[in-house]
Formats: structure tokens, sequence, C-alpha cells
């Protein structure tokens, strides 16, 4: 496979999964962010707003936002630490709670839907790759942005 059809296929890919996960969060009737959010919150528990920029890939006065808009719905838990007023910490109300397990159950159907098309062998390989496929995303990002640095 040369480097175009990688980057085709890649393409194809994403918007798949772009147009399954439109789909999943869409139960809630939450922006993709807010539905991120949620997940990364429900999956670890009393996060900073930094942590969660950080673990999300975003930039924090985006992150910033969508908490505030999350925290208005009821569905986030802002405290601020007594130690550092500065610091926040973050966590699902009972509501936010249900909507992360909402979400959950859709994108758990659409995931047994799309591994119900593979063989036991054939998901062992499919996560093998993309395990190998993310690493590798993520050392040639580092890699990159250790170059940008030092330039």
């Amino acid at each position: 496979m040369n480097n175009h059809q990688f980057r085709k296929l890649s393409r194809a890919v994403s918007r798949g999964l772009v147009e399954i996960e439109k789909d999943g969060i869409s139960c809630c009737g939450l922006p993709i962010l807010q539905s991120h959010i949620l997940i990364e919150l429900g999956e670890n528990p009393n996060l900073s707003l930094n942590e969660v920029a950080k673990n999300l890939s975003s930039e924090k006065a985006s992150i910033s936002r969508a908490v505030q808009s999350l925290v208005e719905k009821g569905l986030v838990d802002r405290q601020t630490e007594t130690h550092d007023r500065r610091s926040v910490t973050l966590s699902l109300t009972t509501n936010g709670l249900d909507n992360f397990n909402d979400i959950n159950k859709e994108m758990n159907d659409y995931a047994e839907q799309i591994l119900s098309h593979f063989t036991p062998e054939e998901t062992d390989s499919l996560f093998y790759y993309m395990n190998k496929l993310d690493e590798t995303i993520q050392l040639v990002n580092n890699k990159q942005c250790n170059k940008d640095e030092c330039q």
C-alpha cells in the first residue's frame, strides 16, 4: 500500500467513525465535545480542566466553555480545591452519569454491530494493528512536536 492509499483509507475510516460517533451520542442531544467530556469524566472521575483538555487533545479554552455548558445543564459538578482556589476538580452529577451510561450503551451497540462482521481472530488482529497505529501516531506526533520546540 502506498502513501496515497493509506491516506485515502484513513480518511474513509475516520469519516465512518465520526458518523458512528455522531449517531451514538445523539441519544443525549449534546455536541460531540460535550459528549467526549462526559465520557472522559465517566471513565476517569475527578479530573482537572487541564487533564480533560490534555486527554482530549483540545484547547483548554474550548474545554472550559464546554464544561461551563455542562455545569449549566446539571451534568457536571465543578469543585474548587480548598488548598488552591485556582484548582478545580470536575465530576459527573447523577444526571451526567445517566447520560454517560446512555452514550456508552449506544456506542457499545455500534461497536458490537461492526465487530460482528469479524471473526475472533480478525478482531484480535484488528485490535493489535489499531494499537500499533495509535502508538506510531503518538510517536510521530511527539517527534514532530519535539522538532518544532527545538527550532
